[in-house]
């Protein structure tokens, strides 16, 4: 093993969108550098978020490699790019940076009807996945919480 490649961390700009290319791109760089004997690594993150699927798929990765994975956010890191800067043992940040987090939504197409029951098993997978991210972010959990749309309606009523 080369002793004075692995001394310093490989560094790996990751600025662009959390989609399929990316991440797969990212991947391969960490499993060649991997390969070659590299254990240490900074991530260098700007990302305006993007997928969902393939932003967890990479903390999950990063997560479970057998190497130092330290993140810097060096611009603004929104929505599921969050999720990958989070992802670093060690996590950095310029001081003008920026973090964008939002509500958890979910779309369905026009004229689809979901039923009480589902609604609920949909509620309890996200908070389900909710908890475990906070378990392994170490953050705090707050229980996500479904109003029903009768109740909700009631108390947005602006006629006397």
């Amino acid at each position: 093993m080369n002793l004075a490649m692995t001394a310093q961390p490989t560094v790996i700009k990751f600025f662009a969108p959390v989609i399929d290319a990316t991440i797969n791109a990212l991947m391969q760089a960490v499993d060649q550098k991997l390969a070659a004997g590299q254990h240490s690594f900074t991530i260098l993150v700007s990302s305006p978020g993007g997928s969902v699927f393939h932003g967890l798929s990479a903390y999950n990765y990063l997560k479970g490699l057998p190497a130092e994975i330290s993140t810097h956010n060096f611009g603004s890191v929104d929505s599921i790019g969050v999720v990958l800067y989070c992802a670093g043992r060690k996590r950095l940040c310029v001081p003008q940076a920026r973090f964008l987090l939002h509500g958890v939504s979910a779309g369905f197409p026009q004229g689809a009807n979901l039923e009480e029951k589902q609604l609920e098993e949909r509620l309890k997978g996200l908070q389900d996945r909710h908890r475990e991210h906070c378990e392994s972010c170490g953050s705090e959990h707050r229980e996500i919480r479904w109003r029903r749309y009768a109740s909700d309606a009631r108390s947005h009523n602006t006629q006397p």
